[in-house]
């Protein structure tokens, strides 16, 4: 008998001997192997209370920040419904805030005692004035300033002179601390932003769910959620960021970005750069309002993520953006845009500019570029297959899928549009005076003889089977020219096809919270 079974035997004798059952527990705990007993005695020694999370529960009234500053990292905030102005939260590392349906984040203060001075209306007392960031229109200088009047909920115009001021628009003088309308702002609900963000600073693995974050006076290129410099692996989760001037949000990384509405943002909805981002099911619509008066093609549109590694952009409905819908510029790499929904935007729907290897499939993408770009548009970016999306080009929408090749850099290294393998997409023209395929501004020849850039195993549905719908080697070209230039060996055109089915009737949310196109 081993020594194992000897102890075994001699801990059964003993039970018998015992009258009272109520010690067979105890007997058990000593036969346990050492390691064992230490870990149950450390935890009987110091309690479960070690390893309970800290809750704080808040209401409107309360003081977010002087909440975080008094409890540990790790602490849980539960918001009570209802409006909290001008809070600006710099949270510690995994502190949590979870809104309860109806708990609003709102950085501007309301204006009330208006006076009448001359022709203009007045409200003195306004002694804020945030961080500049000029990439204004032509004519909108005055979204420089990261402050906004909001008449009923929606911003105003800002003007950078009171001479200047029209109705629908408003001048901040910020010498006198005064701001100034020609309209009578009495009867209607007017604010004006104040708090530079709701959540900001460097703290890690931040989560903040089911809160309505608006009216942040956020600068141009920064987040109301996030701020400039973002920590990481924050989850912003089932929010609604709306009508904030500069960004609803910015994100570094192993952020997840999940199930929120981004919508009505100033300058932009929402940016990210750095490693393992995950963004999904979100709605991003509306963003880089007019009336604000960012310029898109700085920066503005639904999204926009450079220097980023492994991201991963899928089942987001993009819709409505005066911009791209979504957009990777600068020195992105492995990139992943799938199941996504873009369409109307005011430029491309998926745009992949300056940057590297990508996957771009199972998106539908349709109506977007009615100013500028294409469905689908990579612009100088290279290692990239685009496979399986469903692209929908109509007559007022930009191109279909397009490879574009121009003199650009990072970093002073030359950056090509080489690699590129586009194949079975199904792409459908209303319009015969739309393109797909490729063309160069720069180093042309080196493009065409070896850029080895491919189009195969495409569907072309198009009206006129004769019509100049594909782009290659600088020209427009008809079906049969785009073969013999080597491209769709084994592509094919429709001229019959149910029209009918290529326009979506609407996008719903299915219950496990993806986006859906029904006809």
């Amino acid at each position: 008998m081993n020594r194992m079974n000897r102890v075994n035997s001699i801990w059964d004798q003993l039970e018998k001997q015992i009258a009272y059952k109520s010690f067979k527990p105890y007997l058990e705990f000593l036969k346990m192997p050492f390691y064992c007993l230490l870990v149950v005695s450390l935890l009987l020694f110091i309690g479960p209370a070690a390893f309970s999370q800290t809750k704080v529960v808040l209401k409107p009234g309360d003081e977010i920040q002087k909440a975080v500053d008094a409890h540990p990292e790790g602490t849980l905030f539960i918001l009570k419904p209802g409006l909290y102005r001008m809070q600006d939260v710099k949270p510690k590392d995994k502190n949590q805030f979870i809104g309860e349906k109806g708990a609003i984040l709102n950085g501007s203060r309301l204006l009330k005692d208006w006076k009448k001075e001359g022709k203009y209306w007045v409200h003195d007392g306004q002694t804020q004035q945030g961080q500049r960031y000029a990439a204004c229109v032509k004519g909108y200088a005055g979204c420089q300033y990261p402050e906004d009047i909001y008449k009923n909920d929606y911003p105003l115009r800002q003007d950078t002179a009171l001479l200047l001021v029209e109705p629908g628009e408003w001048f901040f003088d910020y010498d006198q601390d005064k701001v100034y309308l020609l309209e009578d702002p009495t009867r209607h609900k007017m604010e004006i932003s104040v708090s530079r963000r709701a959540f900001g600073g460097n703290a890690k693995g931040v989560a903040i769910r089911g809160l309505v974050v608006e009216k942040y006076a956020i600068p141009g290129h920064m987040g109301a959620i996030g701020d400039q410099y973002p920590g990481e692996g924050w989850i912003i989760e089932n929010n609604e960021i709306r009508l904030n001037h500069g960004k609803g949000l910015s994100a570094s990384h192993n952020a997840i970005i999940r199930g929120n509405y981004i919508h009505h943002n100033g300058q932009m909805g929402m940016t990210a750069n750095g490693k393992n981002i995950l963004v999904e099911n979100n709605e991003i619509a509306y963003n880089t309002l007019k009336e604000i008066g960012y310029n898109w093609e700085h920066e503005g549109g639904g999204t926009k993520f450079a220097y980023t590694d492994s991201l991963v952009v899928r089942n987001n409905y993009v819709h409505h953006n005066w911009g791209p819908g979504l957009w990777t510029d600068i020195k992105n790499k492995d990139a992943l845009y799938e199941g996504n929904i873009c369409t109307d935007n005011l430029a491309s729907g998926i745009f992949h500019e300056i940057s590297y290897s990508a996957i771009i499939r199972h998106n539908y993408v349709a109506r977007n570029a009615t100013v500028h770009g294409a469905q689908l548009f990579l612009s100088t970016s290279s290692d990239v297959e685009i496979h399986h999306n469903e692209v929908v080009v109509d007559q007022k929408s930009g191109d279909g899928i397009i490879v574009r090749q121009s003199k650009r850099e990072v970093d002073g290294v030359p950056i090509y549009g080489i690699n590129n393998y586009v194949h079975h997409n199904t792409i459908t023209y209303f319009a015969t005076n739309k393109r797909s395929g490729a063309w160069a501004d720069y180093e042309a020849d080196t493009f065409w003889k070896k850029g080895n850039n491919r189009f195969n195993y495409n569907t072309y549905f198009i009206k006129d089977a004769e019509a100049h719908c594909w782009e290659w080697s600088n020209g427009r070209n008809g079906w049969k020219t785009f073969r013999e230039c080597g491209q769709e060996a084994n592509g094919r055109i429709k001229t019959q096809f149910d029209r009918s089915k290529t326009y979506p009737e609407k996008v719903i949310r299915t219950s496990a919270g993806r986006f859906k196109v029904s006809y």
